[in-house]
């Protein structure tokens, strides 16, 4: 009976820590999007590059004015990602009592995913001719790897 007992009670504080961490891990990835950007637009987060646009840069063995610079690309892309959402119309501009506008919903989102699209084609653009010609040559490799296991692990599943 005492044993049954420990394990019910090992069991209940195993899962409770577990959903603990959780949140705990839910909080501070939501405290760092919030970070991003303050009131007036500006970025702001501790890591200059992030794996979202190009984790690879990290194993290029960037010199600290090739990241300044990256720095400053990165944070012109967001604001210009940021003025696409501030001037992109509501949801509820596609609706009336009666109806859903689906194709003037559709035209704008694809207008606003072709404008993102662009923004950050000219990032890694510009981001590319920062590079040395051995850096863009590891750039390639290390892209290379990346692609490799992600469709290895797409197979996968």
């Amino acid at each position: 009976m005492k044993k049954g007992l420990f394990i019910l009670v090992a069991v209940s504080l195993f899962a409770a820590s577990g959903a603990f961490a959780r949140h705990h891990a839910d909080g501070l990835k939501y405290e760092r999007n919030k970070q991003m950007f303050e009131a007036d637009g500006r970025l702001h987060t501790d890591d200059f590059i992030n794996k979202h646009d190009g984790s690879f840069l990290k194993k290029l063995d960037l010199g600290s004015e090739q990241k300044e610079q990256i720095k400053l690309l990165r944070t012109d892309m967001f604001l210009k990602m940021k003025a696409v959402f501030e001037n992109a119309n509501g949801l509820k501009t596609y609706f009336s009592e009666n109806s859903f506008n689906k194709e003037a919903f559709l035209n704008d989102k694809k207008e606003i995913n072709d404008a993102l699209v662009s923004i950050r084609a000219d990032y890694f653009d510009k981001v590319y001719n920062i590079l040395t010609a051995e850096q863009r040559g590891k750039m390639h490799e290390t892209l290379d790897k990346i692609e490799n296991k992600w469709r290895k692990n797409t197979k996968n599943k």
